[in-house]
């Protein structure tokens, strides 16, 4: 009884509450980005681009698959206890929540070489290896890579921004202080703005620079967000067997396994409007 109840309350109750807060508070890059059925043919990702004399691309939506353990002890000592199972659950979830967040956040930043990994920023600005199984023989399929010193780097990027129209910037907390300080130096004023979904940003000619701590030092990243599609077969979902069941016996231990999983895979439309600015500095 108590297994097909925390079935029904993951089901019901959890699995919006979840897939909402991973689409919308992973990063300020993820909330976003676009997701659509698009383009998902069977296992495969195909589109062509018309601008590109019919261009094809072809790559494989991966497994995005996170898991968590419910001991059998758990499960007696919720049964008819309402109130111990909803803190136990909103707990645990909680945490496994956060874990999916920042795997994400990383991949997105990746280069996809590990199995079942979203081909994140550092595999589209690889201008050396293949794009979605096509060669990079045209400007639309190649990052820009802009390389200037320290000093120049405020101006660097307010002249990419006139140029390319980004809407985030992504940078570490040491590149951001040299930006900002900058800024202050040439008597520009350091207003926060607001972004989708509660993120914020330092004003940048109207285009939020964003503190991501696993961008490397010495770059900067400029991005037109709306270029980029997360491509899924289907929305988040609780892994269920032929008869709808989502928790597991877990080998021979007294424990079942319940897991939440998406197919899926990050799409860049045109990397010529992606830019990254690298420096080198005494500071970093």
């Amino acid at each position: 009884m108590i297994l097909r109840t925390v079935e029904n309350v993951l089901k019901n109750v959890y699995l919006g509450v979840l897939s909402n807060e991973i689409r919308t508070r992973t990063s300020p890059f993820f909330s976003k980005i676009l997701t659509t059925l698009k383009d998902v043919w069977g296992k495969e990702i195909l589109f062509t681009s018309i601008e590109e004399n019919y261009k094809t691309y072809q790559t494989p939506l991966i497994t995005l698959s996170y898991s968590f353990d419910i001991t059998d002890k758990t499960m007696r000592a919720c049964e008819n206890n309402t109130v111990a199972l909803t803190k136990f659950l909103n707990t645990e979830l909680e945490n496994f929540c956060l874990n999916i967040k920042k795997d994400i956040n990383k991949q997105l930043l990746g280069d996809g070489k590990e199995e079942d990994t979203l081909l994140g920023l550092a595999y589209l600005f690889n201008n050396k290896n293949d794009l979605y199984g096509t060669k990079r023989d045209s400007e639309k399929d190649k990052a820009v890579i802009i390389n200037c010193s320290e000093e120049e780097l405020l101006n660097s990027i307010l002249t990419t921004l006139d140029e390319k129209e980004n809407d985030l910037i992504l940078c570490n907390s040491a590149t951001k202080r040299i930006i900002t300080d900058q800024m202050l130096k040439q008597g520009r004023s350091i207003k926060v703005i607001e972004i989708e979904n509660g993120f914020k940003g330092i004003d940048l000619e109207g285009c939020p620079l964003v503190h991501e701590r696993l961008i490397k030092d010495g770059e900067v990243v400029l991005l037109n967000t709306r270029d980029f599609e997360l491509k899924q077969l289907c929305d988040w979902s609780w892994l269920e067997n032929t008869s709808g069941d989502i928790l597991f016996p877990y080998y021979d231990k007294p424990v079942y396994r319940v897991s939440l999983v998406k197919y899926c895979q990050l799409i860049c439309k045109n990397l010529s409007n992606q830019v990254k600015i690298t420096f080198s500095s005494k500071k970093l």
